[in-house]
């Protein structure tokens, strides 16, 4: 990555919540891009001290994505409930990262060329450079998340695989669903040390005991819902404090996966006990089949159509 990318994603990754504006349209979340007033200063300094010219183009060009109404689609959302949750560093920064594609694809002296954008390539590489940027949040955080908004394909689910990156898409049953649940428990990952602290002892205690064990990777396949299950089950290992939630949700709906800081989690249940679930007082936020991931589109104002 060159210094010039770097510049950017320091400069927009710390300010990057503010950076992000959300709207409703049509049951739809979608993320528009708006530069910040509210700009850090060291992201000033970079701004109007020696500022490479990259990041003064894309301010611009973020300008005039949102005077052209070219807009990220996040269509993994459909309820407006999640406002507040999209804003978060891996989904900003993949809406960064995808401007920055676009801007590269395109001769800067050219910039309105967006404005007939129809299409924008979704790739590897783009998971893996919003997986990068994520670290000047400040999180040594995995690329999970940024995989499956890049890579996320309409009624399937990702098997996603690490050093190198790589992917294969899993066709679920029809009966299957899931529950994104919050856990009624908060945690800003960047006030503190934890979670990198975190990070940084799973990877030591896996070195460990692999070379102890002598370890090899078995290459299980998921043969069925229940073993995927049993495997979000094994993968996650939450707080103390998350206890009694999540044994309401294997209690009440099945498996789950995630929220070990708080925050979500996501059971995995069959469609027949959505019912049983709703009824259960567990806070579900939304229910979710799998959808496609991000991507770039021209918008046009309802009044304008």
């Amino acid at each position: 990555m060159d210094l010039d990318t770097n510049c950017l994603l320091t400069a927009v990754a710390q300010s990057c919540i503010a950076f992000t504006t959300f709207f409703n349209r049509n049951d739809h979340i979608v993320a528009s891009l708006a530069p910040s007033t509210e700009l850090t200063r060291n992201s000033q300094k970079m701004l109007y001290g020696d500022t490479d010219a990259s990041l003064c183009i894309v301010l611009a060009l973020s300008l005039a994505f949102l005077a052209s109404e070219c807009v990220l689609h996040l269509s993994i959302v459909q309820s407006p409930q999640l406002l507040q949750m999209y804003c978060l560093s891996a989904h900003t920064v993949a809406c960064l990262c995808l401007l920055k594609f676009i801007v590269d694809a395109h001769p800067v002296h050219h910039f309105w060329w967006l404005f007939s954008l129809t299409n924008c390539p979704i790739t590897k590489e783009l998971a893996e450079l919003t997986t990068h940027a994520e670290r000047f949040v400040g999180l040594e955080g995995g690329g999970m998340d940024q995989a499956c908004e890049c890579l996320a394909r309409r009624g399937e689910a990702l098997r996603i695989d690490f050093r190198p990156l790589g992917w294969r898409a899993v066709r679920l049953p029809d009966n299957a669903l899931f529950a994104v649940l919050h856990s009624n428990t908060e945690m800003n990952k960047t006030a503190s040390a934890f979670y990198n602290q975190r990070v940084v002892e799973c990877r030591i205690a896996a070195q460990v005991i692999s070379k102890r064990s002598g370890c090899v990777p078995s290459g299980a396949e998921w043969h069925s819902v229940r073993t995927l299950k049993q495997g979000m089950n094994y993968k996650s290992v939450p707080a103390d404090l998350h206890h009694k939630f999540y044994a309401q949700i294997v209690k009440k709906s099945g498996k789950r996966q995630g929220a070990g800081w708080g925050g979500c989690a996501v059971a995995l249940v069959a469609k027949a006990k959505r019912a049983q679930v709703e009824a259960s007082g567990l806070n579900v936020l939304f229910w979710s089949e799998p959808c496609e991931g991000i991507e770039a589109f021209p918008f046009r104002r309802q009044a304008d159509e």
